[in-house]
């Protein structure tokens, strides 16, 4: 049995522990955990000691809509991909020459969202996108534009 202990970025109410829970309870390499939203973390009991089995919870966590790190390393899932791909960055000199793009609205439908706090993490990972300049989201509606 191996214990590990993570960070999961982004829970704000308790339906948010029931999402990580639930993404938890699907994988059958986890024998038990313990999801506490005071402290964003989780520590999970592992059958399976492989890296794979540690990926599978990571990749669990953060398809539920979270960003998981290990406690000891810091490390994300995020951070993961991001340094697979170091080729997609680009200077500040090669942003300043690209040409003008014409700018588009958008609204998409977002299903999951509880609360304000949902709202909020929501708009902040599509401001995070390449090309979005601005969002919006609405909980009422369960939607955003971009």
């Amino acid at each position: 049995m191996r214990r590990i202990h993570v960070n999961v970025e982004g829970m704000s109410c308790g339906k948010c522990v029931a999402r990580v829970e639930g993404a938890l309870d699907e994988l059958s390499d986890v024998a038990s955990y313990e999801v506490d939203l005071a402290n964003d973390a989780a520590s999970i009991d592992v059958s399976d000691q492989s890296d794979e089995a540690l990926q599978r919870v990571l990749t669990a966590i953060e398809d539920a809509g979270y960003l998981p790190s290990l406690a000891d390393t810091g490390e994300s899932s995020q951070d993961r991909d991001e340094s697979k791909d170091e080729s997609a960055d680009h200077t500040p000199e090669e942003e300043a020459l690209s040409p003008a793009v014409e700018t588009e609205s958008a609204r998409i439908q977002i299903t999951g969202m509880t609360c304000a706090s949902c709202v909020g993490r929501v708009e902040s990972v599509l401001r995070g996108v390449d090309g979005v300049d601005d969002a919006a989201v609405n909980l009422a509606t369960d939607s955003a534009r971009i």
